[in-house]
C-alpha cells in the first residue's frame, strides 16, 4: 500500500499496541522473518530501524484494481473484489482502524466500479448466482447502490423468486426517499413494474408487459456459458444499432429454447419488447402464419400505437386481431401478389420501428424449418431493411431438418449479409450433465444410486430435456424407468411413458419420409444397441453392407444417429427406445433370438466378452433358461473388467425372474458387485436376506467384510471375526471360499496391527492350495499374503509375492478392487522403502480404478495415501488438496485411521506453510470425531501426529504436553512398530535432561537393534532419537550420524527439512 520505508517503532506500535515496546519489536521481527522466505531474498529490505517491501517485487490486487484490470485473462481469471481488508481488524488499535477506514474510503469508488464490471461480465455468461453474490458485496459497501439493487433483483428474478425481488425493491425505494430524497431510475422502476404485472396486480403504468420468471424456479443454468455469451453480445450489438441476429442450431431437447428464453428474460427485465412464435408442421402451407404470430405478440407492447394508420390497416388485412385492437383504422389499399407481400413487409417494419423507438425488439422464431415460405421471405426482406434499428431476430432450428427446407436453407446461406451469427448448441459434457441431474432431484427427495445415476446420464447423452424427462420418470417408476428398462434383463421393455411417447412423436416426424431400407436399419440398430456398428449383423434382415452404410448416413443426417467415441450411436437413449418400441413385439423376439444365435457362434469361436449381451438377447427372445448361464458368466466377466454398473443392472433386473440356486448365485454376485463400488450397507441388506447365510458359505464372509466397512469393529469383535475366518480357512472344502476368508482376515488385521497375529494367519494362508485357482482368486490370495507379510514385518517377502502376481496381471484387462488393492500394496511397500515418487504412481493407478468403480471408500483411502506421498515430497499444497478429496468420502461415522492420517497431513502442511489457524482447525476437527474406544495404537498414533502439528505451528509447550501423553509417562510403551519413528523421536525429546533419560536411551537402543524391520523414515527417526540422547550401546555418535546421512540419501530432501523443523536433526 505504501512503498516508502517505515520505521520499526512505528510498525510495532501500529500492529501490537497492547504489548510493551520490547515485545512489539520482537513480534515484528518474527513477522518479518516469516515473510522473508515467502517473498524471496530480495523481496524485503530491512535494517535495524527501518523496513519496507522492495518496489516491484510484490504484485498487489490493489494495483490491478486501480489499473482497471478486473477481468484478468484465461490464466489468472477475474479479480476477487470485496471491501478493503474485509474482516481484518486489530483489537484496541485505534490508529490502525483509522488508517484502514481512510484507505477504504479512498478505494471505495474503484471497488464499486470493479463490482459493476464483474456483474456485467456475469450478465454476459448468464451466471445469476454469481451476480447475486456480487450484489450482496456491493450492498455491504453501499446499501443504497442502484446498480447493486438492480443486480439483486435480476438474480432473484432468475431464481424464480419474483416476490422477493419486489420486496427488495420496495424496501430500497423507501430508504432512498427517506435518506436522500431521491427516486429510482426509470430502468429499475420499469423492472419492478414488469415483475409486478400479473393481471390482478394494479400498476400505475399501462401497456407494460410482464416478464415471466416463475419458469426459472429450481432450474439452474448449466453448461451454456459460451453459447449465452455469444447470444448476449449479439443483443448488446443490437442495442448499439448494429446487426445482431442469431440462428441457434441444435437437436431436439439439447436446450435451444432454454438458452433463448434466458436472453429474452434478461432483455425483458430491461424493457425489451419480445414476440415469440412457435412454428408447426401442419401450418407450413398457411401463408404468413409465422409473421401473424409475431405481429400478435407485439400488439400489446408500448409504442405499437405509434404505428402509422396505413401500416396498421395493411397488417389488419392479414391479421384480423389487429382491427380488434385498433377498430377505427381505415380500410387497407387493395393489392395482390408480390405487391401485397411488399406492403405487408413495409407495414410490419413500420410497426417494429414504432415499438423500437421506445424499447429494443426481439423476435423469436422457434423451429425455423417448419415456418411457411412466405413468412421467411417477409422476414428476410424486413431484416435487410431494418439495418441500424434496435431489432433482433433469433431463429431456432434442428440442423437435420433445416437442410430439408429449401427456403430456410437459403435464409441460412444469407447469414453473413444479414448479420446473423450461428450458435451451435451441443450436448452437455459429462460433468455438466451430472450437475444438472443433481439439480433435478431435491435434497429431501430419494436420491438415485450410483448405478441409476450412470444409467440416467448415459441415456440422457447430454440432452437436458431428455435428462429432465428421464429423471421425472425415475421418480415415479424407479427401476422401471426407461433409462434402466431398455437394457434390463427382462422379457419386455415395459409400458410406454410420457418421455417415450414424446420422443416417439419426434422420431415419427423425422422418419416419416424414410426409405424402407433406412427404416429397417433403424429398427435393427435399436435392437443391436452398442453393436449397431457391426455391419455383418444387418445380413440378418437381408441388407448388404452398402445398403446399411447408405441408410446409416441418412440417419446421421437426420440426427437419429451421431458419431460417438466408439463409432455411430443413437443421439440419446429415448430416440433408441422410440425406435425399439416401433418394432412389433413378434418381430422383436425373432430378431433378438437370431442375434443371440449369432453371438453364441462368435462366443464358441473365441469371443469371450459377449455373455451379457447373449443373456439379454435370450431374455428378450423368450429363451429365459438359456439366458441364466450367460447372465452369471457375463456378470463375473464384467466384474473382472471393472464394468460393475453393467453387472449391477443386469443382475438387479434379472433376479426377480430367477428361482432357487440360480437366484442365490445371482444375489451373491450382486452383493459382490455392490461391494466393488463401496456400497457396503446395500450389500449387507442382500446378504441378510432370510436363509442366505445358511445356504451359502460365502455369504457370512462377505457379510463380515460389509459390516467391517459399514461400522468398524472394536478390537475384541475383530479378533472374534478373525477366529471364525481362520476356522473357515482350515475346514472348508471349497478353495475359493478359503481364499475369500483369507482376504477378509487380512482386512480385519488392518485395525489391529498385531505382528504375532499376522504371523499366525500367514501359516493358515500358506496351507491354501493355489494350483486350481483362476487369476482373479490368485490375485486375491496374493493380496492377502502381501498384507499379512507386511503386518508381520516381512516386507521383502511381501514385495516378491505382490510383484509376481502383478506381472501376471500386467497383460490382462482386469480392473477391479483386487487389482487396485495390488497397486495399493506396491505403493505401501514403496513408501516403506522411502520411494515416494514411485509409490504415488501406484496409488494414482489404484485411485483411478476406484473412481471408475465408483468406490468412495477405497477412493478416500487412496487419496489419503497420495497425500502422504505429496507431504513427504514437500508438496504441501498438493497434500492438502488430496486430503480434501479424501475427506469428502467420510460420512458421519468415524472412518478409522485414515482420518488420523488426513488430519496429520493437513495440520502439518498448513503449519509448515505458516497457516497455523488452519492447522489448529485440523486438530479440533479430528478431536471432535475420534471415538474414545479406538485401539490403543491408533490413539497413540494420533497423539504423536497432534504433537507434531503443534510443534510445527510454534506451540512447543503444548506439543511436549501432548507428546508425553502419547508415549505414556511414566512408563513409555510403543503399541505398534508401525509408528516407531515418531514414538522414538518424541521419547528422546521429552526425556532429554530428565531422570527418565537413561531408560529412554535403553528403549531407543533396543529399537535400533531391530532397525531394518521399520519403514525407511522410521529408521532415520530412531537413529536421530539415538543421537539426541547419545548411544547406550557404546557406538560412537559419529557412526550413527554417518548412517543417518546414508539413509537420508535414499529419502526426499524434504525429509531432512522436516526432521530439522521437528528438532531432531541439526543443520
Amino acid at each position: 500500500m505504501e512503498a516508502k520505508s517505515h520505521r520499526r517503532e512505528r510498525l510495532a506500535e501500529l500492529l501490537w499496541p497492547k504489548g510493551s515496546p520490547t515485545e512489539a519489536r520482537h513480534s515484528l521481527a518474527t513477522a518479518l522473518s516469516t515473510l522473508r522466505p515467502r517473498l524471496g531474498p530480495e523481496g524485503l529490505e530491512s535494517s535495524r530501524d527501518h523496513a519496507r517491501l522492495t518496489p516491484g517485487r510484490v504484485n498487489l490486487d490493489l494495483d490491478l484494481l486501480e489499473a482497471g484490470d478486473i477481468l484478468g485473462n484465461e490464466i489468472s481469471g477475474p479479480l476477487e473484489v470485496t471491501a478493503f481488508l474485509d474482516g481484518f481488524d486489530i483489537a484496541d488499535s485505534s490508529e490502525f482502524t483509522h488508517w484502514k477506514d481512510g484507505q477504504q474510503a479512498r478505494l471505495l469508488p474503484a471497488i464499486k466500479d470493479a463490482l459493476v464490471v464483474l456483474i456485467d461480465q456475469c450478465r454476459r455468461t448468464g451466471d445469476s448466482r454469481q451476480i447475486e453474490r456480487l450484489a450482496d458485496r456491493m450492498l455491504a459497501l453501499d446499501d443504497l447502490s442502484e446498480e447493486a439493487i438492480r443486480a439483486k433483483m435480476e438474480a432473484r428474478a432468475f431464481a424464480g423468486d419474483r416476490l422477493t425481488a419486489l420486496e427488495i425493491y420496495e424496501k430500497w425505494r423507501k430508504q432512498l426517499a427517506e435518506e436522500l430524497q431521491a427516486a429510482p431510475s426509470g430502468l429499475v422502476e420499469g423492472m419492478a413494474v414488469r415483475l409486478r404485472r400479473r393481471g390482478w396486480e394494479r400498476t400505475t403504468l399501462t401497456n407494460i408487459p410482464n416478464v415471466p420468471t416463475d419458469q426459472w424456479r429450481g432450474r439452474p443454468f448449466i453448461g451454456r456459458t459460451a453459447e449465452y455469451r455469444v447470444l448476449y453480445e449479439a443483443w448488446e450489438a443490437v442495442k448499439r444499432g448494429e446487426p445482431g441476429h442469431a440462428l441457434v442450431l441444435g437437436d431436439s431437447g439439447v436446450g435451444k429454447t432454454t438458452l433463448v428464453e434466458k436472453l429474452t428474460t434478461a432483455a425483458g427485465l430491461e424493457g425489451a419488447a419480445i414476440s415469440r412464435v412457435q412454428c408447426y408442421d401442419l401450418e407450413r402451407e398457411i401463408p404468413y402464419s409465422t409473421v401473424c404470430g409475431l405481429v400478435l405478440g407485439l400488439l400489446d407492447r408500448p409504442g405499437v400505437s405509434g404505428t402509422p394508420g396505413e401500416a396498421i390497416a395493411e397488417l389488419a388485412r392479414t391479421v384480423p386481431e389487429v382491427r380488434h385492437r385498433f377498430p377505427s383504422i381505415p380500410a387497407p389499399t387493395d393489392s395482390q401478389g408480390e405487391t401485397a407481400r411488399i406492403r405487408l413487409t413495409e407495414a410490419f417494419l413500420e410497426m417494429l420501428t414504432a415499438v423500437a423507438e421506445e424499447h429494443p425488439v426481439i423476435l423469436v422464431v422457434d423451429d425455423l424449418h417448419l415456418a411457411d415460405d412466405v413468412s421467411l421471405a417477409v422476414l428476410h426482406l424486413m431484416m435487410r431493411r431494418a439495418r441500424g434499428r434496435p431489432i433482433m431476430v433469433v431463429f431456432l432450428a434442428r440442423p437435420g431438418e433445416l437442410v430439408q427446407d429449401s427456403q430456410a436453407a437459403r435464409l441460412r446461406a444469407s447469414n453473413s449479409s444479414l448479420g446473423i451469427c450461428e450458435i451451435q448448441v451441443s450436448p452437455l459434457s459429462d460433468s455438466e450433465s451430472r450437475d444438472m441431474l443433481l439439480s433435478l432431484v431435491q435434497p429431501d427427495e430419494p436420491q438415485p444410486g450410483v448405478a441409476d445415476q450412470r444409467a440416467l446420464l448415459r441415456a440422457g447423452a447430454g440432452y437436458p430435456m431428455v435428462l429432465e424427462l428421464l429423471v421425472e420418470d425415475w421418480k415415479v417408476s424407479r427401476e422401471q424407468t426407461l433409462a434402466l428398462a431398455i437394457g434390463g434383463m427382462t422379457a419386455e421393455l415395459g409400458d410406454a411413458g410420457p418421455a417415450q411417447a414424446a420422443y416417439r412423436q419426434i422420431l415419427d416426424r423425422i422418419t416419416r419420409s424414410l426409405h424402407n431400407t433406412t427404416h429397417n436399419v433403424s429398427n435393427l440398430a435399436a435392437i443391436l444397441g452398442p453393436r449397431l456398428n457391426d455391419l455383418s449383423m444387418y445380413a440378418l434382415v437381408d441388407l448388404s453392407a452398402g445398403q446399411t452404410m447408405s441408410a446409416m448416413a441418412d440417419l446421421v443426417a437426420r440426427r437419429v444417429l451421431r458419431d460417438g467415441a466408439n463409432g455411430l450411436e443413437f443421439v440419446n437413449e429415448l430416440v433408441r427406445a422410440a425406435a425399439y418400441v416401433g418394432v412389433s413385439p413378434t418381430l422383436r423376439r425373432v430378431l433378438h433370438s437370431k442375434i443371440a444365435d449369432r453371438f453364441m457362434q462368435d462366443c464358441n469361436n473365441g469371443e469371450d466378452d459377449l455373455s451379457l449381451e447373449i443373456a439379454w438377447h435370450c431374455m428378450r427372445g423368450g429363451r429365459t433358461e438359456e439366458a441364466t448361464h450367460f447372465l452369471l458368466r457375463g456378470a463375473r466377466q464384467a466384474l473382472c473388467k471393472g464394468a460393475v454398473h453393467s453387472a449391477e443392472q443386469a443382475l438387479s433386473t434379472a433376479i426377480p425372474h430367477l428361482a432357487n440356486s440360480e437366484r442365490d448365485q445371482a444375489t451373491l454376485l450382486l452383493a459382490e458387485t455392490l461391494q466393488e463400488q463401496g456400497r457396503w450397507l446395500d450389500s449387507l441388506t442382500l446378504l441378510n436376506e432370510e436363509g442366505m447365510q445358511e445356504r451359502s458359505e460365502v455369504a457370512p464372509i462377505m457379510a463380515v467384510v460389509a459390516a467391517f466397512h459399514s461400522s468398524p469393529p472394536d478390537t475384541d469383535e475383530a479378533m472374534r471375526n478373525i477366529q471364525r475366518l481362520t476356522e473357515v480357512m482350515d475346514r472348508s472344502s471349497d478353495v475359493r471360499v478359503r481364499v475369500k476368508a483369507a482376504a477378509a482376515a487380512a482386512l480385519m488385521l488392518n485395525n489391529l496391527r498385531i505382528v504375532k497375529e499376522a504371523k499366525q494367519l500367514l501359516r493358515c494362508v500358506d496351507r491354501i492350495p493355489a494350483t486350481s485357482l483362476g487369476l482373479d482368486d490368485l490375485t486375491s490370495l496374493a493380496d492377502s499374503k502381501a498384507r499379512l507379510l507386511y503386518h508381520a514385518l516381512e516386507r521383502g517377502s511381501s514385495l516378491d509375492e505382490i510383484i509376481r502376481v502383478a506381472d501376471k496381471l500386467r497383460d490382462t484387462r482386469q480392473v477391479n478392487s483386487k487389482v487396485a488393492s495390488l497397486h495399493t500394496g506396491l505403493g505401501v511397500l514403496a513408501c516403506s522403502q522411502g520411494q515416494y515418487l514411485e509409490a504415488r504412481t501406484e496409488f494414482l493407478r489404484a485411485n483411478n480404478m476406484c473412481i471408475n468403480l465408483g468406490n468412495d471408500t477405497t477412493h478416500g483411502s487412496q487419496a489419503g495415501q497420495i497425500a502422504l506421498c505429496c507431504y513427504r515430497l514437500g508438496e504441501y499444497a498438493e497434500a492438502v488438496q488430496w486430503c480434501m478429496r479424501a475427506a469428502e468420502t467420510f460420512g458421519s461415522r468415524f472412518a478409522g485411521y485414515i482420518e488420523c492420517q488426513i488430519a496429520q497431513y493437513v495440520g502439518c502442511s498448513h503449519a509448515i506453510q505458516g497457516e497455523c489457524k488452519k492447522a489448529f482447525e485440523a486438530i479440533d476437527r479430528l478431536d471432535s470425531r475420534i471415538p474414545r474406544t479406538v485401539p490403543a495404537w491408533m490413539k497413540q498414533a494420533w497423539l504423536i501426529a497432534k504433537a507434531d502439528i503443534l510443534f510445527l505451528a510454534g506451540q512447543h509447550l503444548d506439543a511436549f504436553a501432548v507428546a508425553r501423553q502419547a508415549i505414556g509417562e511414566p512408563y513409555p510403551v510403543l503399541y505398534s512398530d508401525f509408528f516407531a519413528g515418531g514414538f522414538a523421536r518424541w521419547l528422546a525429546l521429552s526425556t532429554e535432561g530428565t531422570f527418565a533419560e537413561a531408560e529412554a536411551r535403553n528403549q531407543i537402543d533396543r529399537m535400533a537393534r531391530s532397525l531394518e524391520t521399520f519403514d525407511a523414515i522410521d529408521q532415520v527417526e530412531v537413529l536421530c532419537a539415538g543421537t539426541v540422547l547419545g548411544n547406550a550401546s557404546g557406538n560412537a555418535l559419529s557412526d550413527s550420524s554417518r548412517l543417518i546421512r546414508v539413509k537420508l540419501g535414499y529419502l526426499p530432501p524434504a525429509t531432512t527439512q522436516h526432521l530439522t523443523r521437528l528438532g531432531v536433526l541439526s543443520n
